[in-house]
């Protein structure tokens, strides 16, 4: 079988068996391909013919070119499990990937906005419109909880429950409930009555968050958003939706929550994703 045959099969093992997010599946598929192209001008045109020497080769080579340490782990990452899924099934005996460790990374200690810049910046929509209605309960919700932008964007009516306080956000196989506090019940409350229902253009849509043509908001749009209100507030620096989930964590530990529950609050796999953010909290930020 030829390599690319092989990477397609693997990629609808991860959609159809796996349920893998849309956003993995199509990194995994992106780090293969690259893969592949390497091995096409090595003449290796099957995962039977890959060694261990060709995948050191490989990350030599993403290094050369100036990739980051985490972008050459993520493509270690990718082929190690391609691999592991033809040794389940049956098609190689062995891991060419096993011995091979991912290169060292040092985790940057993420920007963060001041909580008084985050006041700021929570305050800068006008509730005069719908559109300002909308945005004021999207920044509310992004500070709130902590989710990613994609996952702010994805949230369906039904993920959010005001009586018990909570949202529910879905990845893959795993879902997480998220507490929001009362500006964001408040705020989204007053988008749903007072916004939602003349800005959506069906009413089968279930997406709580529409952009102005009524079709569900995208992570560029709310981007722009952030970026809109930001300069309105006058808060420097490069502020995007990321930041106000770094912030989100940062704001909490700094408050004395427990490192375990911020991990689960922000969905992370690995609780040093998290502990980067003890840093901040040690700076009396």
């Amino acid at each position: 079988m030829k390599m690319q045959a092989e990477i397609d099969n693997y990629i609808l093992y991860l959609r159809d068996k796996k349920k893998a997010p849309k956003n993995t599946m199509m990194s995994y598929e992106r780090d293969l391909k690259r893969f592949r192209e390497y091995l096409d001008d090595q003449h290796i045109e099957s995962i039977k013919l890959i060694e261990t020497q060709h995948v050191l080769s490989y990350m030599a080579t993403l290094e050369k070119a100036g990739l980051a340490a985490s972008s050459v782990s993520r493509s270690l990452a990718a082929i190690r499990s391609f691999f592991r899924f033809y040794i389940f099934m049956g098609v190689i005996m062995s891991d060419p990937t096993s011995t091979i460790a991912p290169p060292k990374m040092v985790r940057k200690v993420p920007e963060i906005m001041t909580p008084e810049e985050v006041e700021l910046l929570l305050a800068a929509p006008k509730c005069e419109d719908l559109k300002g209605i909308r945005d004021k309960a999207m920044l509310e919700v992004l500070y709130a909880t902590g989710i990613r932008v994609s996952e702010l964007v994805s949230l369906r009516l039904s993920d959010v429950d005001l009586n018990s306080k909570t949202i529910r956000c879905t990845t893959g196989e795993r879902e997480r409930s998220i507490p929001i506090n009362d500006s964001a019940v408040a705020a989204i409350k007053d988008y749903v009555h007072r916004a939602r229902a003349f800005m959506v253009k069906s009413s089968l849509e279930d997406v709580m968050f529409v952009n102005c043509a009524g079709v569900p908001m995208t992570r560029q749009g709310f981007w722009k958003i952030v970026k809109e209100y930001a300069k309105a507030a006058n808060v420097q620096g490069d502020i995007s939706p990321h930041i106000l989930r770094h912030s989100f964590a940062a704001h909490l530990l700094a408050g004395g929550a427990d490192l375990q529950v911020v991990k689960d609050l922000l969905g992370h796999m690995d609780i040093s994703a998290t502990q980067v953010y003890v840093q901040k909290k040690q700076l009396g930020i």
